[in-house]
């Protein structure tokens, strides 16, 4: 709230002078934060101070913090599900102490005001994000992932099954079915979205396990299930490693290459493969 819309709420006159006084008090407990809000444009454009309440709880959870705990803990926050690394805090804060760095993020988790996960961008990458937040799937992976950020082989390998045999049996589905299906069968845990299940049906196309079919006009992408093409040895099928008068196959001889029937045939099927 401005300093003006306290005043509106007050039911009884106060000068500025004791309403900058009660602000002091209440920011010097911790039960009050400033903030700003930015509006209008262009010659218009004004920051307000705005004055943020602070439960008794966060009070307490911010007492004691110094500027730079402050500073890093507003970094955190201001990342949002991505949080930031302890790389950019040292850029945006201009900590350059490592030991100080480590008891500043020590000190706001052991407040739980922030916490530590680790991120499936790098083996040692640590991202820190505000308590009580979920990570983006940026760093956790996605259902794809394990509790111990490792990529799920047996876990995806699993729904691929379950995905490829559901739609041999109904043929034609929609990306919308398959997800329907999925929750259905409860196999996963962790509800898998639609572009989770997209993305799984990407690998499957790539795989040339199923294809994407004409739609019917509703505006839906359909898939099938298509046979896998067979691998072909050609070189193995040459009708040279089974003739009898290999030995006496010379180019311009009476038995030559130019006039086997056997590698016409042969290089015919080749040519309509």
């Amino acid at each position: 709230m401005t300093d003006k819309e306290v005043t509106a709420k007050l039911h009884f006159d106060t000068k500025a002078k004791i309403r900058i006084a009660a602000y002091n008090k209440l920011l010097a407990k911790g039960r009050i934060r400033l903030a700003a809000r930015v509006t209008g444009t262009g010659e218009n454009r004004k920051q307000q101070v705005l004055y943020q309440w602070v439960s008794a709880e966060d009070a307490e959870k911010f007492k004691g913090l110094d500027a730079s705990d402050r500073m890093v803990l507003d970094l955190v926050v201001k990342g949002g599900q991505n949080g930031a690394t302890k790389k950019e805090m040292k850029f945006r804060t201009n900590i350059q102490s490592n030991t100080e760095l480590k008891q500043i993020l020590e000190r706001l988790i052991s407040r739980n005001l922030i916490k530590e996960i680790k991120s499936v961008q790098g083996t040692n990458k640590r991202i820190y994000i505000k308590a009580g937040l979920e990570p983006s799937t940026l760093h956790t992976g996605g259902p794809w992932y394990n509790d111990d950020q490792e990529f799920d082989t047996v876990f995806i390998e699993a729904i691929y099954e379950q995905v490829l045999a559901f739609i041999k049996k109904t043929n034609y589905v929609t990306v919308d079915q398959v997800t329907s299906y999925v929750a259905e069968i409860k196999l996963s845990n962790e509800e898998l979205s639609h572009s989770d299940i997209k993305s799984l049906m990407n690998t499957m196309l790539y795989d040339t396990v199923i294809e994407l079919c004409e739609g019917k006009g509703d505006g839906h992408e359909y898939f099938r299930h298509v046979q896998p093409t067979p691998a072909v040895n050609h070189l193995a099928s040459i009708p040279c490693g089974s003739c009898p008068v290999f030995h006496d196959c010379v180019p311009g001889g009476v038995i030559s290459p130019q006039t086997c029937v056997y590698m016409g045939d042969w290089l015919k099927s080749v040519t309509d493969w």
